[in-house]
């Protein structure tokens, strides 16, 4: 058999009752003294989670204003590194030399290698940090535009015969720079210049004829000929440039350069840029 004991305590300026249960094998004097214990013990439990809520509930408002201090600091620690998006547009430079042929069954030795050069109107897209005012890293990706259909011709000679071809470029790319400024007195002015590597998607197919004739079309072929120049290579990237910035905004002018055995694309591009 069990016995109960019910006692009022407080917690938090609100009743609560105390239950203690004791055995019945217990005589008179520890009954009383187990209960007593019971809830003298339960209620210091309460009266002891009271107290350290209450403590806790006193952390909270110092706790948020440190917090709210941090906040300014956390915010110009982003704004430091300097993060920037933007794009550009302009005028490209679209490079080939076809130094290789396939001839077919005739020898391409000795051919003198024609090459050619085309402006097509070029984009890019950027994103950058800059964590130093003299040093930043860029990452962009640039379209020089299409070269469009374009013929090349080498007239014969007594010693070559000559060659008459037509194509078309449009080479495009992804690249990752490392960016230097210099320090210019003039705080809404960057001058730059930046280097790095590209991985440059070449797509260049020429066509067209070899054959001996005294103009500049093959007027009695030998044979059928074939230039392309197909797939990705990583290369050296390098470019210049300055901006002028307006609050949060900067208006930029820069040129870019891809070196490649085929012919360096290039652009100069007038382009926008936001910080956050």
């Amino acid at each position: 058999m069990f016995d109960a004991h019910i006692e009022s305590v407080a917690k938090d300026g609100q009743p609560v009752l105390c239950l203690c249960v004791i055995r019945e094998s217990l005589d008179v004097s520890s009954h009383k003294q187990a209960l007593h214990k019971g809830c003298v013990s339960t209620r210091r439990s309460l009266l002891a989670n009271s107290s350290l809520q209450a403590h806790f509930r006193g952390l909270l408002p110092p706790l948020f204003a440190m917090l709210a201090g941090l906040a300014p600091q956390i915010s110009g620690a982003v704004d430091a590194l300097g993060f920037y998006v933007g794009g550009a547009i302009g005028q490209s430079e679209l490079r080939g030399d076809l130094n290789s042929f396939n001839c077919g069954f005739s020898s391409c030795s000795g051919i003198p290698s024609p090459s050619f050069a085309r402006h097509a109107t070029g984009w890019e897209v950027m994103a950058g940090i800059r964590p130093l005012p003299f040093l930043g890293a860029e990452a962009a990706y640039i379209d020089f535009g299409s070269s469009g259909t374009t013929s090349i011709a080498i007239n014969s000679t007594a010693t070559f015969p000559g060659i008459l071809v037509s194509g078309a470029t449009h080479p495009t790319a992804t690249a990752l720079f490392a960016v230097g400024y210099l320090p210019v007195p003039l705080p809404y002015l960057d001058v730059f210049a930046k280097v790095g590597v590209a991985e440059l998607r070449s797509n260049m197919n020429f066509m067209g004829n070899l054959g001996y004739c005294a103009g500049p079309q093959v007027c009695d072929p030998i044979t059928g000929v074939q230039s392309p120049h197909n797939g990705t290579n990583t290369r050296p990237a390098y470019g210049a440039g300055l901006q002028m910035k307006l609050g949060s905004f900067a208006v930029r002018a820069a040129y870019e350069r891809i070196s490649v055995n085929t012919g360096d694309p290039s652009l100069l591009s007038l382009g926008l840029s936001w910080g956050f």
